[in-house]
């Protein structure tokens, strides 16, 4: 991996999170309740250690590995030969169901496109691991800072 193109996944990470937040904040205010995004973590998850522990490494780790090799290497790349755009709008729709919530469709699916983004435009999934890794590892500290 080249790390001197390490601030493609932090530039795409600012930008994911503008997009989230910004989403929450107009869908708290104007749209309907099912619309703001939740977090996919139970909330009882964070009342024991042992299993917050466990669920970071979940989450920060075996989830960008999974979900990049599944949702970009393999559904991406094999959506390929229809182009970019169908492709990515695919297996981010794909990427946004697997979460299962409400809330984040919108959010996420462009977060799968961003992910595709950096995925292509490299050739390499560790720009998407990577971004993964950070979009989870933020988000879990938020949830560490507010249990």
């Amino acid at each position: 991996y080249e790390w001197t193109g390490v601030w493609r996944p932090l530039v795409a990470l600012f930008v994911a999170y503008v997009l989230v937040v910004g989403y929450g904040a107009v869908m708290e205010r104007i749209g309907p309740g099912i619309l703001v995004p939740e977090s996919t973590v139970p909330g009882a998850v964070a009342r024991d250690n042992l299993t917050l522990a466990m669920t970071g490494v979940l989450a920060c780790v075996a989830a960008p590995l999974a979900e990049e090799s599944f949702f970009r290497g393999f559904m991406f790349t094999g959506l390929l030969r229809w182009g970019f755009w169908p492709a990515a709008a695919i297996s981010s729709f794909a990427f946004t169901v697997a979460h299962l919530d409400p809330g984040s469709i919108i959010p996420f699916f462009w977060i799968g496109i961003i992910m595709a983004y950096l995925y292509r435009s490299r050739g390499t999934l560790w720009d998407s691991i990577l971004f993964h890794f950070m979009f989870n590892f933020t988000s879990f500290l938020v949830l560490v800072a507010t249990r």
